[in-house]
């Protein structure tokens, strides 16, 4: 019946433009549902009829029994596993990313319907249907939301299945560490209580024998550290060892770097019986794991029986103890002779206990530390940067109502380094992806200490009159360093929410309203309002502060030499680096530099929304001259209400600023903003089809609607053209932005359509489709959403995405040579740093084609791009 009907269904799309795509679409959906749910006579019936299609090309057809095959091996079916095996189809196939089905992932193939599928469908003959799947934020049947493994993967865990898997080639698609680590899962680390079958036996036996087959070391290690790192796994180890590997082996693998070690991931897991056998047969007790993590930590910080986990920054117990603030642990230590000199790893920043305990804001654990400190004995310069860092860090830590002053004034007695500056190097931090933290790592307590710059400026951060009173007896100097986000210690008390602390430099007579171009928070009431503290905001205003104000400046010229910086230097993918610029020349983010940029508000009104404090974004609204419709041009938002997108609750925000006159968010202000997907509903579609902003950052409504699929037939059905070139949008069309965003679905839309992939944009900085693929993902900066969802993100496991793409681009003749602005795929394609295995096979894939590895590397000016 399923079939049929969608079989009376094909004659309707004959003449549309995508038929094909629905053709094969409607074909793959059958036999899967028939597969998923047991229909051979549905399987069988699917299969002859594309065989038989002139719609199905070899390649379709691959991919279509390539599909059935994992949903028959992921059922459990061997009737069909067989039957497909004998027709020659591969167990070693990974299932294609870009037209991969979400039906593939188990978790749908029991709620889908005839009467969705028909829905699907029916929205290429009516494409208005989808609209209701826009409003629903639903995705389409190509999202991927799981990857999708080589096939054999998926048939591990049945051991029956398995066999009839393996058997086919002798065991040979163990060869692949996917198979191979589920294999291991399922066949070695498993509970006594499991029963014992002779096929689990037999399986077992042929993946000891795979393991010890000449050059397969690193597969009997790998293993090794797999079942050390599971209490059940503990059989196994006896087994693995007994046939020769290596109880101090370290696996070089990403993925098991902070467990790369045997005796690590049996102290993880807190096996004692792992442990016990792996030290009888001679592992070292004192062995780091790639990550530095050492067994003795390992065993103090479990996390259960997984093989991947958060990395240790510590070196040594007592600086694991510190930074977990377990007390009674801190005094066996010592009990036992250790002390709180003794070093850890010297990258990180809680290299001893007590800035262990400082990062960790265990307070008085670090006050206890500092009785036995002396600054005098620190002479290596990096570890007297630490420590300043640590002052700078107590300092900024909530004011002065807390204990964080104390330990930041015996710092100061201790002969801590008061005159620090953070170097301008510290600022790229916010390149380098660093987060939110405890302070653990050195890259991202600089990033949290780059606003302050000086001991001074952290404490008017703080806001601790006491501490600020000190440094300034010592006579510190006030000057701000170049890359702070405060342009003087006003400013930086402003955001402190401590009123004493900003009346101590008002009195000096500081300007209520100087503005400070290039910094975060370039005047007093931004600084204030961002952080939600009335009582300033209110003092402000009172002194004449002007709540109307807005960034009106310019950023420079971009260095020439900064995009070689972002890519060479930092390693960051093309598409990033030129977003970054963009973002740079609208404004969006400021700074010293391109490289030491940082976001910001335009004005208070928005701070003050940011900051989810009604009574200030009321108070601020409400002054002479406050436009709450205000659109700006610099800042990250360019409205109050665009603000209230990324809320958890944005009717907190939203509902009082529409009371206080704010109007709704248009289609043309959504051009503008990178991520206003929360507020893109049919309606809009419906009245903005054609609506262009030349200068805006998406350009046009198509454009912006690549990152929404289902949307995509309406809006061609309507006449939008996808070729369309926006002059100064960022990405020129809506073709090239499907492309730099690896949008698959779109893309094969437009394709049908008939958009040309080696059509070049000349105002794009990507130029061609060809060369958007190749420039990498976006990784987005700087969206907030609560709701991930509304964020422009990145397609899962893109780097595949991303070689299934330049396929099937090739495969439509894009052309390997094809240049802009003196890139080249291939120099896209090198220039950034990705799964190494996918990043190699999408660069022999273009020598393939007869892309030219002597093309000259472009001159690295921003000039041009």
């Amino acid at each position: 019946m399923l079939f049929g009907e969608a079989l009376n269904s094909l004659s309707l799309f004959h003449d549309r433009s995508y038929r094909t795509k629905v053709y094969r679409m409607m074909i793959r959906l059958c036999a899967i549902l028939g597969a998923a749910n047991g229909a051979g006579e549905v399987v069988y019936s699917v299969r002859s009829h594309a065989s038989n299609s002139e719609r199905m090309d070899a390649q379709a057809l691959k991919q279509l029994e390539e599909e059935l095959l994992y949903v028959s091996v992921c059922e459990g079916n061997a009737e069909y596993v067989q039957e497909l095996l004998d027709c020659g189809v591969s167990h070693t196939a990974r299932i294609n990313l870009p037209s991969n089905l979400r039906l593939l992932n188990e978790a749908y193939t029991h709620d889908v319907t005839l009467e969705i599928l028909n829905k699907y469908w029916a929205g290429y003959l009516k494409p208005e249907v989808f609209l209701d799947e826009v409003d629903k934020r639903s995705k389409d049947w190509e999202y991927l939301e799981k990857e999708p493994k080589i096939i054999a993967t998926a048939g591990m865990r049945d051991p029956a299945l398995a066999r009839l898997l393996l058997e086919r080639n002798n065991g040979v698609a163990l060869d692949n560490e996917g198979v191979f680590v589920e294999a291991v899962k399922s066949w070695l680390v498993i509970p006594d209580a499991q029963e014992q079958t002779e096929v689990l036996e037999t399986m077992r036996r042929l993946l000891y024998d795979h393991m010890q087959r000449s050059g397969n070391k690193e597969m009997l290690n790998l293993a090794l550290v797999i079942c050390a790192g599971n209490p059940t796994g503990t059989q196994a180890v006896r087994q693995l060892l007994a046939r020769d590997a290596d109880p101090n082996c370290s696996v070089i693998d990403e993925a098991y770097r902070d467990a790369s070690k045997p005796l690590v991931a049996a102290c993880r897991c807190v096996s004692l019986e792992n442990v016990k056998m792996l030290l009888d047969a001679g592992a070292d007790p004192n062995l780091e794991a790639q990550s530095g993590i050492i067994p003795s930590v390992a065993a103090f910080t479990p996390v259960g029986s997984q093989i991947i986990w958060t990395r240790d920054e510590y070196g040594t117990p007592l600086i694991a103890a510190s930074a977990t603030g377990q007390t009674d642990f801190v005094d066996l230590l010592l009990e036992h002779g250790a002390t709180i000199n003794a070093a850890g790893h010297s990258e990180t920043g809680g290299s001893y206990p007590t800035l262990a305990a400082i990062f960790a804001q265990h307070w008085d654990l670090a006050s206890r530390f500092l009785e036995q400190y002396d600054a005098s004995c620190t002479k290596i310069s990096e570890e007297q940067r630490k420590w300043s860092m640590a002052l700078m860090f107590a300092l900024e830590s909530d004011g002065y109502h807390s204990p964080y002053p104390a330990v930041a004034l015996k710092l100061i007695e201790c002969g801590v380094n008061v005159n620090f500056a953070m170097d301008d190097e510290v600022s790229l931090s916010i390149l380098s992806e660093a987060k939110d933290s405890s302070g653990q790592d050195m890259d991202q307590i600089r990033s949290i200490l780059s606003d302050g710059g000086t001991p001074l400026y952290a404490a008017c951060s703080g806001g601790d009159p006491n501490s600020i009173k000190k440094l300034q007896e010592l006579k510190v100097c006030e000057e701000a360093t170049p890359a702070a986000s405060n342009r003087d210690c006003l400013t930086a008390a402003c955001g402190s929410e401590e009123v004493e602390a900003v009346e101590m430099f008002l009195q000096r007579g500081d300007d209520v309203n100087k503005c400070s171009p290039g910094r975060e928070r370039w005047c007093l009431l931004i600084s204030a309002a961002q952080t939600g503290a009335c009582e300033i905001v209110t003092l402000l205003l009172g002194r004449g502060a002007r709540a109307n104000e807005s960034y009106s400046f310019k950023n420079p010229a971009a260095e020439p030499y900064s995009l070689e910086a972002l890519t060479l230097t930092l390693g960051k993918f093309l598409h990033f680096s030129l977003l970054w610029k963009r973002m740079w020349d609208d404004c969006t983010i400021t700074g010293p530099s391109l490289l030491q940029a940082k976001p910001f508000f335009g004005t208070p009104l928005i701070a003050a929304t940011y900051s989810r404090d009604e009574e200030v974004m009321e108070l601020i609204a409400k002054q002479e001259g406050v436009d709450v419709n205000q659109e700006v041009r610099c800042g990250i938002y360019p409205t109050a209400m665009m603000a209230t997108l990324d809320m958890k609750k944005m009717y907190r925000s939203a509902g009082p600023l529409r009371e206080l006159g704010a109007t709704e968010i248009t289609a043309s202000q959504m051009l503008n903003f990178s991520h206003p997907f929360r507020a893109l509903f049919s309606h809009e579609l419906k009245e903005n089809v054609g609506t262009t902003v030349p200068g805006s950052f998406w350009g046009n409504m198509m454009t912006l609607c690549v990152n929404a699929e289902m949307s995509i037939p309406y809006l061609l059905q309507q006449g939008a053209d996808p070729n369309e070139v926006v002059p100064g949008s960022f990405y020129g069309s809506a073709f090239i932005a499907s492309s730099a965003l690896l949008r698959a679905g779109t893309i094969s839309l437009f394709l049908e359509h008939g958009c040309d992939v080696n059509a070049v944009v000349p105002d794009s900085p990507f130029g061609t489709p060809f060369i958007a693929v190749c420039a990498g993902p976006a990784h987005y900066p700087f969206q907030w959403s609560f709701h991930k969802e509304f964020n422009l993100n990145d397609p899962p496991n893109w780097s595949m995405v991303q070689y299934d793409l330049l396929e099937m681009l090739l495969d439509r003749d894009a052309h390997p040579n094809i240049t802009h602005n003196e890139f080249s795929p291939l120099i896209a394609l090198m220039l950034f740093d990705c799964e190494e295995k996918y990043k190699m096979k999408g660069i022999q894939l273009l020598l393939d084609y007869k892309a030219d590895p002597g093309i000259t590397l472009p001159q690295w000016g921003y000039d041009k791009v």
